[in-house]
């Protein structure tokens, strides 16, 4: 989605220029179209509120450490794999971007080292109980 990237693109500009008021508002517009990829609208709404309250730490944090930029370019790889239709390449962007971005959110900073990276265990479907089986 060419719109997708253009909001890529502007959060790296702003990212680029340590405008983080700019960047914050283009990274929340960002992350909505990506979620938006999975046509539940629940999910976009329910993420976009959780992220407005918590990301103004963590990105000054990105910010102080001059990895802004970095941050910024981790997603244009993410999207590239969606618009390729690699479901395997995208699935493994998002858990690396899970793994270090919850540890930003929670401590407002990121580990430097591959063992500070916080382990995400993806919930799937297929992990969920069956309710036939739970009433038995």
């Amino acid at each position: 989605n060419p719109a997708t990237r253009c909001l890529w693109q502007g959060r790296r500009a702003a990212a680029a220029e340590g405008d983080l008021r700019t960047y914050f508002a283009e990274d929340q517009a960002f992350h909505a179209a990506i979620l938006q990829y999975t046509g539940n609208s629940r999910l976009v709404d329910l993420c976009t509120r959780l992220r407005g309250q918590t990301r103004l730490k963590a990105l000054r944090s990105l910010v102080d450490e001059g990895r802004l930029v970095e941050s910024a370019h981790e997603h244009i790889t993410l999207l590239d794999h969606m618009q390729a239709g690699d479901a395997e390449g995208a699935y493994e962007v998002i858990m690396h971007h899970l793994g270090h971005a919850s540890q930003l959110w929670a401590q407002g900073t990121e580990g430097t080292e591959a063992s500070d990276a916080v382990e995400v265990t993806p919930l799937l479907v297929r992990d969920l109980p069956n309710r036939a089986e739970d009433t038995e």
